[in-house]
């Protein structure tokens, strides 16, 4: 996936759902395309 190697947080965000939920590596739980990964940078991706 070349939006998470480019560390592009909104073309990432953008390959899921509006509503989808996505639990990082770390464990962080991101809710929708516009709380965390988008709103941070991608810093938590």
């Amino acid at each position: 996936m070349q939006a998470w190697s480019d560390g592009d947080a909104a073309a990432f965000a953008s390959l899921f759902r509006p509503d989808a939920d996505f639990v990082a590596f770390s464990g962080v739980h991101l809710a929708g395309h516009s709380r965390g990964s988008t709103s941070r940078g991608g810093h938590e991706i």
